[in-house]
């Protein structure tokens, strides 16, 4: 049987926090230089469409002088007639060009705009204080660990997490009946009647819970659940 364990928010080691932050750091640092290398690729491209829509201006007002011109001149003017003919092929083209640019600037400005969402998302984590997960004292029942040796599984928005506090293995929620990593952990606890698949539910995290705690059940493994609050770090060394 399972029962439930005190959840804490506690800063971790102060010098393996350094490192851990310094790591995180530079990982941050690197999808900055992303950011800003998809800003210079897309800056030339949105001063040229500036520079086509000016070009643009200067050929419709040369386009609107020759238009008068040819008013006045004889039709026969095949020297006029064979200018305008180029002159309306660039506009077309110029036209062609800008709808183009136009489209490639929403686009650019849509993947920055997502790079500075996921970016602000990893600042907040890093950010966030580290989740210490206790056994409680004295409790036994579902929930709890003890006299259990607990498989840890981390339910987040995007699925669960496999070795939270170790190698960290994502498995998507929509491929938790087929994942063989996941269907491998269930049976392995269901062979043994000392392990228990112990959840640890994040507040974004019930979708996949939900999904993965009905897989681990019809295949008869024991399961427990924690609710985590904080987006930090799960500290589970108190196991």
């Amino acid at each position: 049987m399972i029962s439930s364990v005190a959840v804490t928010q506690m800063e971790s080691d102060p010098e393996e926090g350094l490192v851990e932050r310094a790591e995180e750091y530079e990982e941050l640092q690197e999808e900055q230089k992303k950011i800003d290398d998809t800003l210079k690729e897309m800056l030339p491209k949105i001063q040229d469409l500036e520079v086509y829509k000016a070009a643009l201006a200067k050929l419709e007002k040369i386009l609107e002088e020759l238009r008068k011109k040819q008013a006045e001149q004889l039709s026969k003017n095949k020297k006029a007639e064979e200018e305008l003919k180029k002159l309306r092929e660039a506009e077309k083209k110029l036209r062609e060009l800008i709808a183009k640019l136009e489209k490639q600037k929403k686009e650019l400005e849509a993947a920055i705009a997502k790079l500075e969402e996921e970016l602000q998302k990893r600042k907040l984590v890093i950010d966030a204080p580290t989740v210490c997960v206790m056994p409680a004292k004295g409790k036994r029942g579902r929930g709890s660990a003890a006299g259990s040796d607990p498989v840890f599984v981390e339910a987040g928005a995007k699925g669960i997490v496999l070795d939270p506090s170790g190698k960290r293995t994502l498995v998507p929620t929509s491929k938790l009946s087929t994942d063989p990593a996941f269907r491998a952990a269930v049976d392995a606890i269901a062979k043994d009647e000392k392990k228990v698949m112990l959840f640890l539910i994040r507040e974004d995290g019930y979708s996949a819970y939900r999904t993965a705690e009905r897989f681990a059940r019809t295949n008869s493994a024991p399961i427990g659940k924690l609710p985590i609050i904080g987006k930090g770090k799960l500290d589970l060394s108190r196991f």
